[in-house]
C-alpha cells in the first residue's frame, strides 16, 4: 500500500486528508487494486453536548469491559468464529446494547453479567 495521510489544524477543529493506493504485489510487479481519496472534517463541539454520553458511559463501562473480556475468551479458544446475522430479529450490536441497558437496570455485577449474557 502506498499512502499519504495529513492532518490539518483549523480554527474550528481539524481536517484529515488521505490519498491511498491499495497495491497487489507479485513477482511480476505491482498492480493498483484501488485508490482511496478522502477528506474528513472534525469540528470541536461544546463539552456540554456530551453530558448524556458521559453519563451513559459511566453506567455502562463495566458491562462493556465484561463484553470485551468475553470476546477475548472466545478468540483465545477458537481460531475461527462464525456469527449469526441476527437472533430473534436483532443484530449483534442491538442485542449487546439491550443487554447493557438490562444490566444497568438490574444492577447486575460484572461476574453475573458475564455468566448471564455470554455463552
Amino acid at each position: 500500500m502506498r499512502h499519504l495521510n495529513r492532518i490539518y489544524l483549523t480554527g474550528k477543529g481539524w481536517m484529515f486528508e488521505q490519498d491511498n493506493q491499495k497495491i497487489v504485489r507479485s513477482a511480476s510487479g505491482d498492480k493498483l487494486l484501488a485508490r482511496e481519496k478522502g477528506y474528513e472534517e472534525f469540528t470541536k463541539a461544546d463539552e456540554k453536548e456530551f453530558a448524556y454520553a458521559k453519563s451513559w458511559w459511566k453506567e455502562q463501562q463495566s458491562y462493556w469491559a465484561t463484553v470485551r473480556r468475553a470476546w477475548d475468551d472466545v478468540f483465545a479458544q477458537k481460531e475461527t468464529v462464525s456469527l449469526k446475522s441476527n437472533l430473534n430479529g436483532k443484530v449483534l450490536f442491538e442485542k449487546l446494547f439491550d443487554l447493557g441497558d438490562q444490566s444497568v437496570k438490574e444492577n447486575v455485577t460484572q461476574i453475573k453479567a458475564a455468566k448471564k449474557h455470554v455463552r
